[in-house]
Order: C-alpha cells, then structure tokens, then sequence
C-alpha cells in the first residue's frame, strides 16, 4: 500500500496550533480541536498525545487552598457535585496527594531515536536553515528582496534556488541525484525509515518537533490573506524540503551507508484510533479546578442575589455610553457611574454591529473590522486625512543598500543611539508604535454611502459603502439587541476601543477582538453617523424607536493602555449640544483618571501611595516605553461574562474581571435576542478565557514563554533568539497576573426559554455540555438562580458564608496588589 502523506497531513492539521499572523491575532479556544469532547476528558488526552501541562499541579492547588486562594466551602461544594460516594477519601486524596511526575508524550518519541541511536541531533542541523528558508519566503518586509520565484510554490522555489546557486543548499551527491527528478515522500521516507509502517508516525512527529512553524503555515495554506504579501505554501511542500534536508544532514555526517530508523527496535508506532480514545478525567484535578472556580463564582452570584437592582434614575438621564463589551471596559463604566448618576452605560460587541472591511487613507491594504469568522461584504474608504503619519527616514529605502547603508550606520547611527538612549530615560511616542488612536484620523471624511460602486480585492468584489436600507437594519439591530429603544438622553456616545505600544509584536491581542484585533473606532464612528442620519431616524420611527431631533450620537476611542479618549465629527455638532458634551467630557476624564489609578495598583513600579494624577502619568508613560513588556494587563483575571439589564450588576464591584453584554430579557419573551448574543460569546469571550487559561498553565508549550527573548519573524510571527521555532499563544507578561478559570457566563432570562435556544442551537450548546463554559441563568422576575448540568438547569444556592463589601469612595484608593474579592459598593449616607 502507497503512503499518502495528503491523507496524514489532514489529520494532523487540526491538531496544529491555529494562530494567525501577527496583524491578525485573535484568541482561540487552544485545544479546539478536542473541543467536541468533555473539558477533563479532553485535558487528559492533550497531555498524554503531547505532554501539555494542561492544569495547575496539585501543590499549585493545595498552596491556594492553604492560603485561602480555595475556601473550604467551595472544595466541599465541588466534592459533592462530583458524583462519587466516596466523598472523605476523594477530599483527603485529592489535598494530600503527591505532585505529579510530568508525562511523556506519545508524539516525539521517535525521533528521540536519532539523539539516542545514533548520537545525532537531526533537529539542530535541519531546523536551522528549514526556519531561515521559511522566514524568507514568508517575509512581509524586513527584506529588501523578495524570495525568488516565490510564485512557483514553496518546494519548486527551494529546488530552483538550489539549482542556480553556486553554493548549493544540499551538500549530498544523493540528494542531487534525487532532485534531479520527479519524487515522493515515499522515496524520501524510504531512505530514512526503510519501513512503511513508520511513515504516519514520522510525520507526527515531524511536524510537531516545531508546532508554531508548522501551524502558522497550515493557516496560511487556508488563509492567505493572513498575509499581506500572499505566496504560495502547503504543509506538504514543508514536509518534502525538511526531509531532503534531513538526509542531506544524515549524508553529510554519515556518509551515504546509514542504517535507516525504521531497522531499529522499540519504535512506537501512532495510530488515528488513539486520537479518538476517551479519556477519563483525573478526580483529584476535577475536585481541585471546580473548586479553584467555584470560589470565585459563588462570590459573583452571592452579590447578584443579595444586591438590589438600581432602578432609572428620578432625574432625567444626561448621557448614556456604549462600550465594548470588554472587562476592561467594565471598570470605566463603574466610574462613570459612580461619578454621575444620572449616567447610564451599555456593552455591546465592539464592532457595533457593523461587518466591514477598511481601507485607510495612506494604505494600500484593507483591514477587517468585524469577528474572525464573519467574511465582510462592504468596504469603507477613508478620505482626506490632513494627518498623514510623520514620515521618518528610519522607513525609507536607501539607508539599506550597500552605499547609503555605510553612510547612513556613520553618520545617523550615532544620533539614533543617542535618541535610544534619551528614549529610555524620558518615553515618549513614536513613529513606529501601534497608536490606538492613528488607526483612523479624528477629522478625516468616510466613504460609506452607497453609490453603485464595487471595489474588487483579491478575487472578492466589495460593496463600497452601505445602501439606506442596509443602515437602517444595522442601526435598528444594534439599539434593539441591547435594549436600548427609548427614553434616548441627549448624548448618546459610542465609545470603540483601542490599546497603544511601544516595542510590542502582540500588539493586535491588545485590541478589540471582535475587530479582528484592531480598534473598533471606525465602527464606531460609522454608527453614530449612521443614527444622526435623519432618514434612518425616520425608518427607526416607522420601527417603534423614537429618538428625539435633540438626541445627538457621538463616536470615540478609548485608547485601554493610556486611559484617553479621544471623539469624532464634535465639529457637526450645535453650539448648545457642545456645552453639553464639555460637562460630559469632564466626568468621563475623571473617570479615566480614577480608572488608571484602579489599574495602577497592579504594577509593582506605580506607587500606592501616589496622586490620581501621578499615576494616571506612569500608566501613560508604559505605553510608550521601549522596555516595558506589560503596556497593560489586558484579559488578565477574566471569568465572567454577565448578560442581562446593567441595574443588576451597577453596585457590584467585579475588580476587572468581567464582560458585560446590556440585554433587555423582558422584552424578548421568545429568546430570539439572546440568541443572536450567544452565538458569539463562545467563540469570542470563551476563546479569550480558554487562551488565557492554556496559557497560563503551560506557559512554554501553549504559550510564548517570556517577551524579552523574542525575535520579530518576517513581521508575522515572534521566536525566540534568531532561529527557534515560532512562539504560539500569550506571552508570560500577559498572564502572569491570571488565575486559570474557565469563563462563567451568568444569563438574565427564565432557564426554560435557555433551555430552548441551547436545544435549537447546537454549536451554543456544545460550550456548556462539554463544560469548557460554565452557564447560570438567574430569574428576572423571580431571581431565582439556576445552573447548567448535563441534566439541564438545576436551582442553584450559593454557599460563600460572609459577603464582601467596599465603600465607593475606596475604589481608587485600595492599597493592596493583590486581587481584590467582588464585592457590592456601598455608598456614605
């Protein structure tokens, strides 16, 4: 029978990492490939096939418990909704049992044999030049030359380089010969392994001895435009040039009279089967994970249902303000809230509802703006920008060629070291930083009106620009999903966001993830144009929203890593209209300022002790500071997402730990809005949390390890050193301050309409019947409390034996680092 490498190579690529580059970065659910299976099921079966540390050991447990990280409540909580009848042994085996010994994967053990047998490091002397050929043909700019005859495949292009190269790539007479005509990875993984019944398991093995090169180039096969600078690249064009350089490698060392691998005892052999063998879930792990986040959830539910719901205000409402749905956008709207109670503030997925594409003013590519797996179908052009980005000689061409190059490194590159230098001292913003707002010029023209013009980009035609019908339903979705359908105040903000750097490869995990890792204001500003627009107010009319002709909208950024916000089109807006937005604009900066000295008291450089404005001064100072690896905390701490009216969760402090997704459960009777809210919540909020949680507990295989060694790859992808394999998932300095908790999403509706959308909508279901989410549903007109089980909603009773309080006026001034329980705010009389 012929080996298939095709056929193998599709079974190994969902187990790949899938991780895109870096302009597109947008957190996944890290094991999604096992995601149809049981969360511990699927635990167990990532670190027997790989060896992924995929929870916390169980010292990390029992130190938690010990220091009051797990109550004692809580582990006994998650004993008795383990099933097991057995109850003391379960809770003395799982405290007091040993730590564990790492596992050894199944996958790798094979090509170990080349170190073990035969005292050679095939790796070393194959994945070197593999990784330099693979950045080069790749590259996205940091060359000045393109790889030649790119077009022709990655395969062809390396076998014609080595055909016109005096010095050629392949050293081995042998391999010469063989390249000299057609062949197969059955030739090939014949002269290795001699034995066919190895070849799947080499292949494995492989292409896991670097998990980061082969899964970027796996997406890339299915998603060119990944890239800017698109070329051809398939698994199987690696696969065959790494195996041409192995036996070059072997040849050089060897000669050419080496015994194949395959003549070797002990060989183990992979199998599809095992890969979908059910694992059962470790007790102890089980025991010690649910009870790690069930303290944290009962505290959250024991406020829900102890707090009282904050009613509409008596006066009438002055502003009311649409964020993100974001947890970072969680501790802003609290401060605005705190400051000015006639204040009200909604979340709502950061795109706002518009799927675009974006072409900037001064580029010549288009940016998505909208979640990953949305395919947008209009295009916005942005128009007129009077502040073209400073232009800067360190950018321009000649500086590289032989000549200038001399010059240039004699003459400036004695200032530049000088301006680094004075850089490092006195942090300032750069031409070359990701600036939240540069994305899109505060005074720049829109193309968003529909004029039958099309615009074709890379064999997709684009609509340019929206039809009125198309605005109308958009607008009218967007108010209608949040609950926000009267009683509209006489500024109305849609506030996008977006997160500054300096010196940061991740930037784009920074950003909105529900714009595709970049800032949503563009989206943002296209709504509120759209609203202000009288003719869509009109449809709205005729669709039962009133808004009055004294309701304006108002667009803006909030830049997360400075803490600014900077707003749109204020030049349309009357002279009365202005006064009111300039005492809006003064609350909202007070907030801004109160919400980076709550961020402030986790970073160890920022004293507790100092002034708002001190510390609103080092916040911004991170986000231009070439040495800093943590511009901000980003998801750090997320586990909740609350979807429900914002009365319930106004007076409770979450500490920066949840989504809030505004929805109206009262006028959705069958469920319809709740599940156009649920659909994305998996795959954006649960993505975030799952990344977050892989990440952080195996740091160096599902995550990119510490950002101070890496190396910038091509402008797509970081290493460490200069010729490691690509770093996949989140840097150390992105969570280094999280506790892995699986998200808990808390639903405002009777658990029977759930129920429903859950039967009705298997792709939503699947999140919480695996367990990968963990779901309550809360009674809006009860307040009842119920939770998901794999027996449907079951009445829930909280268990947390004294509850957390926290004065309103201490929310800035809390000097403690350490993570702050959720609490219900308490107000002076």
């Amino acid at each position: 029978m012929s080996f298939d490498l095709n056929n193998t190579i599709d079974c190994i690529r969902k187990f790949l990492p899938h991780q895109a580059s870096l302009k597109d970065f947008i957190h996944h659910n890290t094991l999604e490939a096992f995601q149809h299976e049981d969360f511990f099921s699927a635990l167990q079966k990532s670190k027997y096939l790989f060896g992924h540390q995929t929870h916390l050991n169980l010292q990390s447990y029992q130190n938690k418990f010990l220091n009051g990280g797990i109550t004692v409540e809580a582990l006994e909580y998650a004993i008795n909704t383990y099933g097991n009848n057995c109850i003391k042994h379960c809770f003395d085996s799982a405290l007091w049992a040993p730590l564990q010994k790492p596992t050894e994967p199944l996958i790798g053990k094979f090509r170990e044999k080349w170190q073990s047998d035969y005292n050679f490091d095939i790796e070393h002397h194959v994945q070197i030049p593999l990784f330099k050929l693979l950045s080069s043909y790749l590259d996205q700019g940091v060359s000045i030359t393109t790889f030649p005859k790119s077009e022709l495949g990655f395969l062809n292009s390396v076998l014609k380089l080595n055909a016109s190269s005096k010095s050629k790539l392949f050293k081995s007479p042998r391999i010469q010969t063989l390249i000299s005509k057609p062949f197969n990875a059955s030739t090939l993984l014949y002269i290795l392994l001699a034995d066919e019944q190895y070849y799947q398991t080499y292949i494995w093995d492989l292409l896991f001895s670097h998990p980061g090169w082969s899964g970027f180039i796996n997406v890339v096969d299915h998603n060119p435009q990944t890239l800017f600078n698109t070329v051809p690249i398939s698994l199987q064009d690696v696969c065959l040039v790494e195996l041409l350089l192995e036996i070059d490698a072997l040849d050089q060392h060897f000669g050419t009279h080496w015994a194949p691998l395959g003549h070797q005892s002990g060989c183990s052999i992979i199998h599809v089967e095992q890969f979908n063998t059910h694992f059962t879930a470790d007790v102890a792990i089980t025991i010690w994970q649910n009870a790690l986040e069930w303290t944290w959830y009962d505290q959250l539910i024991s406020c829900l249902n102890k707090t009282v719901p904050v009613h509409e205000p008596t006066q009438s409402t002055s502003a009311q303000l649409i964020f993100c749905i974001d947890d970072r956008e969680s501790s802003l709207r609290m401060h605005i809230e705190q400051l000015d109670s006639t204040c009200e503030t909604y979340g709502t997925p950061g795109f706002f509802n518009i799927p675009i594409y974006f072409k900037p003013y001064d580029s010549i590519h288009l940016t998505k703006l909208c979640p990953a797996p949305v395919t947008p179908k209009h295009l916005i052009i942005e128009h007129q920008n009077p502040k073209i980005k400073s232009k800067s000689f360190n950018f321009h061409q000649r500086p590289f060629t032989l000549t200038y190059g001399w010059l240039f490194s004699l003459s400036y590159g004695f200032v530049s070291l000088l301006y680094l230098i004075y850089d490092l001292f006195f942090p300032h913003e750069h031409v070359s930083g990701s600036i939240a707002h540069k994305h899109l010029s505060e005074t720049s023209e829109l193309q968003y009106e529909f004029k039958n013009q099309t615009y074709d980009a890379k064999h997709k035609s684009l609509q340019l620009g929206f039809k009125t019908a198309e605005m109308f339903h958009l607008a009218f979705s967007f108010l209608n999903t949040m609950g926000l359908k009267h009683n509209f105040a006489p500024l109305v903000y849609i506030i996008a966001h977006g997160a500054s750097s300096q010196n940061n490869p991740h930037y784009a995990a920074y950003d909105c993830g529900a714009c595709s890792g970049r800032p949503g204001s563009v989206n943002a500003r296209l709504m509120a144009l759209f609203l202000n627009r009288k003719d869509i107010r009109n449809a709205l009319l005729n669709a039962g929203l009133v808004i009055s002709d004294d309701t304006q909208f108002i667009a803006g950024l909030h830049d997360t890593t400075r803490d600014e916000i900077v707003f749109y089109d204020l030049d349309h807006l009357t002279p009365e209209t202005v006064k009111k937005h300039l005492k809006i604009k003064l609350t909202i900066n007070h907030a801004l300022q109160n919400n980076a000295a709550e961020r402030s008291r986790k970073f160890e450089t920022i004293a507790l002790q100092a002034s708002l404005t001190k510390k609103h001064q080092h916040i911004k100072k991170r986000s231009v500071s070439l040495f800093e690896p943590r511009p901000e905390l980003n998801h750090a701490s997320n586990c909740y997402c609350i979807i429900g009216p914002r009365k319930f969760t106004k007076n409770i402090f979450l500490d920066r730990r949840a989504f809030l997704n505004s929805y109206d459960p009262y006028s959705d009777t069958r469920g319809d809005i709740l599940t156009q809210i649920l659909k994305p919540i998996g795959p954006v909020c649960g993505g975030i949390n799952l990344e977050y949680y892989f990440s952080c507990v195996d740091n160096n295989k599902f995550g990119a390890g510490s950002k101070l060694p890496h190396n910038v790859v091509g402008l797509f992808g970081v290493s460490n050193g200069i010729d490691g394999d690509l770093r996949t998932g989140l840097p150390y300095q992105m969570i280094d301050l999280h506790d892995p908790l699986r998200l808990l999403v808390v639903v405002y509706q009777k658990p029977e309409i759930v129920s429903d959308i859950l039967n009705q909508q298997p792709e939503i279901h699947s999140w919480y019947l695996n367990q990968w989410m963990h779901l309550i549903c809360i009674d809006p007109f009860t307040y009842a409390t119920y939770k998901y089980t794999k027996n449907g909603f079951v009445p829930y009773f909280t268990f947390t034996s004294s509850q957390h309080f926290i004065k309103s006026d201490h929310l800035v001034k809390y000097n403690s680092r350490t993570p702050l329980p959720i609490s219900i705010i308490t107000h002076a009389n």
